[in-house]
């Protein structure tokens, strides 16, 4: 999870009929690139960085983003994990046996994946980010109770108003919140998203441009019911944690 990402390495080791796919098919983009011979070369991968680096800014963004998502995911890691996320939370039975089907290659089975099953994707990717968070970082507490979670969308909406709520009067940020919800393994995965200060930066398209961006912050937590334990971690927001009461005493509670 935490190696150097490499764009050429990235283009170079994947194999070029999952490249078409990614690009001229999901994203439309490099129609020009002969991805049927130009090899798998470094020069190539250089070829198809350099045409990457023509696109508006906008695509070059998301296009960075997914790949370094999809690198994350290149190990056996990340494999094992699409498949509990396939079996356990989508039912699919024959997803491990086509996977590993594919050639050996990690990079092309996280991009087939990638690509035949995107909505595989967003919990996987949270859910093993959050398992790399190094202990260190969490704030245990283990005095809840063993009960069932309230995460019907009306408590994830008080939820997110209680979070809102908090950080702007603490803070004067975190006017807007978000919350994703995954399961695995009998855990509760929460993922909350926070609008933070608004900000300028110089940006690259064409031509250096200040543009006003909002921010997010983010805060994770983690419940797991058979030890009624609450795990969180907010970086940079750590002497927080204890002060979180509404998640507590409304999300997890007997009420």
């Amino acid at each position: 999870m935490s190696r150097d990402f490499s764009h050429i390495t990235f283009f170079q080791r994947i194999a070029n009929f999952y490249l078409y796919r990614y690009f001229c098919e999901k994203h439309g983009v490099l129609h020009k690139v002969p991805f049927g011979d130009i090899g798998d070369s470094r020069k190539a991968a250089k070829f198809i960085h350099q045409a990457i680096a023509e696109l508006p800014g906008d695509k070059q963004a998301e296009i960075e983003t997914e790949c370094q998502d999809i690198e994350s995911m290149a190990n056996p890691e990340g494999v094992i994990a699409l498949i509990e996320e396939a079996r356990d939370v989508h039912g699919n039975a024959d997803f491990a046996e086509a996977i590993d089907d594919l050639t050996d290659d990690f990079r092309d089975k996280a991009m087939w994946a990638f690509l035949e099953y995107p909505d595989y994707w967003p919990g996987v990717v949270s859910i093993l980010y959050a398992e790399n968070v190094r202990e260190v970082f969490w704030k245990k507490r283990n005095d809840l109770p063993h009960v069932f979670a309230h995460l019907e969308s009306q408590d994830i909406r008080q939820l997110e108003h209680a979070l809102s709520n908090y950080f702007f009067r603490k803070q004067r940020r975190g006017r807007h919140c978000k919350i994703d919800v995954y399961r695995k393994q009998g855990r509760e995965y929460l993922f909350a998203y926070l609008s933070d200060f608004s900000r300028s930066d110089m940006e690259w398209d064409k031509t250096f441009t200040p543009r006003s961006r909002i921010p997010t912050f983010k805060i994770i937590f983690v419940y797991t019911k058979t030890e009624g334990s609450l795990d969180i971690h907010a970086p940079k927001n750590t002497k927080h944690t204890d002060r979180l009461r509404p998640l507590r005493d409304g999300i997890f509670s007997n009420s």
